[in-house]
Formats: structure tokens, C-alpha cells, sequence
């Protein structure tokens, strides 16, 4: 499973790369009906091995290209996610940007912070 996560990151970021980020929820939405319980564990192992291949990783967007990447896997196995992309200010007033998914109540991109939800697919 972790070669199919670390495969499916180098996708989304060549995705994200060529195509422009408008196309993004068009690309990664679900049109076929999705398992209303899938298997905890499962979802777990897929946390993990996303976790697993992000260290092997080259570039700078890792949670959205993890979300991504998740995202794909999880719609493979026809279980239903949220992506969620948010913002947050540091204390001289930066902002940065942040993306994680949830399936089922589990952060399988965890959010790592208390960032302000701007959009979710």
C-alpha cells in the first residue's frame, strides 16, 4: 500500500502541476455510490502508509498532494472523504495555507493545527 500511496503523491503533484487548481474539485469528486461504513483499519493503513511515503517526498505542497493522493485511494476503494483546505495568520501576520482529509471521523491527512476552514469537497 505505501508504493501505491508514493505513486499516486508523484500523480496529484504532477496533477497540480499541469492542470490549474480550478480543475482540481472536478478531478477528485465521486460520482458512483460509496461503502457507508468501510473498514476502520483499513482507513488506518491508509493513514499510514501516506504518512510512510511522504518521507520520501521532494517538494513543498505535501499536504495537499498528500490529501490528494489519500483521496484517490480512498475513492479506489470507494470510500467516502472530505478534503478540506484552510488558512491560518502567524504572529507577523503571514498566511499560510493548509490541507487535510477526513473519512469517517479519522484524519487521514491530519489538520495539525487550528486552522480556519475556507473550503471543502
Amino acid at each position: 500500500m505505501s508504493c501505491e500511496a508514493l505513486i499516486l503523491q508523484y500523480a496529484a503533484w504532477c496533477v497540480l502541476f499541469i492542470f490549474p487548481f480550478r480543475s482540481i474539485p472536478k478531478l477528485f469528486s465521486y460520482r458512483k455510490s460509496l461503502d457507508p461504513e468501510p473498514d476502520r483499519a483499513l482507513l488506518e493503513q491508509i493513514k499510514e502508509a501516506i504518512r510512510y511515503s511522504d518521507r520520501l517526498s521532494i517538494w513543498k505542497n505535501r499536504c495537499l498532494v498528500q490529501s490528494l493522493a489519500a483521496r484517490w485511494m480512498l475513492k479506489r476503494r470507494r470510500i467516502a472523504s472530505t478534503l478540506c483546505l484552510g488558512v491560518d495568520m502567524d504572529s507577523g501576520s503571514k498566511i499560510s495555507s493548509h490541507a487535510w482529509l477526513i473519512s469517517h471521523g479519522i484524519e487521514v491527512v491530519p489538520r495539525n493545527g487550528d486552522w480556519q476552514e475556507m473550503w471543502s469537497f
